[in-house]
């Protein structure tokens, strides 16, 4: 199942498309994940763009109150 996610980057929250869910907190090259959402098989044709757009990044409070 495709997963979107928001990971932490230098330049702040980044969204990706992921095949699947490797691990809930960590992406593949060690950067952490905010944020995932499992997508639909409509959703899985979306852009990133219209994904952001539909799952904002998560606000820097939410981050904070998460331990991330």
């Amino acid at each position: 199942m495709t997963v979107f996610v928001w990971v932490r980057s230098p330049r702040g929250p980044a969204p990706q498309k992921w095949a699947e869910m490797l691990r809930k907190d960590h992406s593949a090259d060690g950067r952490r994940v905010l944020a995932h959402h499992q997508l639909t098989a409509e959703e899985a044709g979306l852009t990133l763009d219209q994904l952001a757009a539909r799952y904002p990044a998560p606000a820097k409070e939410e981050e904070a109150d998460h331990g991330i």
